[in-house]
């Protein structure tokens, strides 16, 4: 469950407090991506690994897929058939809005994935 939350917050996986992002705000664009080097807190490498931003990318889409999933399918049965090109309107308009969202976690899943080996 720690995980998870520390997943949700962007913090580091090891000791979850500290944040992993330089600016911990996912809408300032321009410092989206910036990830700190080291854990202020407890020290922990946070550095990329090898083919991280390819393991970020499906990430994403996974991440994605399932909220457009679990958006789309109650929204269909609530609203009936006739809605279903309003319903994914509504949906693709959703993801945009949560991308810089989706972006961070789905870069944070990937570096719980590729951290998960290398904690002491």
């Amino acid at each position: 469950m720690a995980n998870l939350k520390s997943t949700l917050l962007c913090r580091c996986p090891k000791c979850h407090e500290a944040s992993v992002f330089e600016d911990p705000n996912p809408y300032h664009l321009t410092k989206l991506s910036k990830m700190v080097k080291r854990c202020p807190k407890c020290d922990f490498d946070l550095e990329n690994e090898t083919g991280f931003h390819f393991l970020s990318m499906y990430m994403s889409y996974i991440i994605s897929v399932a909220f457009s999933f679990i958006f789309i399918i109650p929204a269909s049965f609530i609203l009936g058939l006739d809605w279903i090109p309003r319903i994914i309107l509504i949906n693709t308009i959703l993801l945009v809005i949560l991308w810089p969202l989706i972006f961070r976690w789905a870069r944070m899943a990937s570096l719980w994935a590729a951290t998960s080996f290398k904690m002491e």
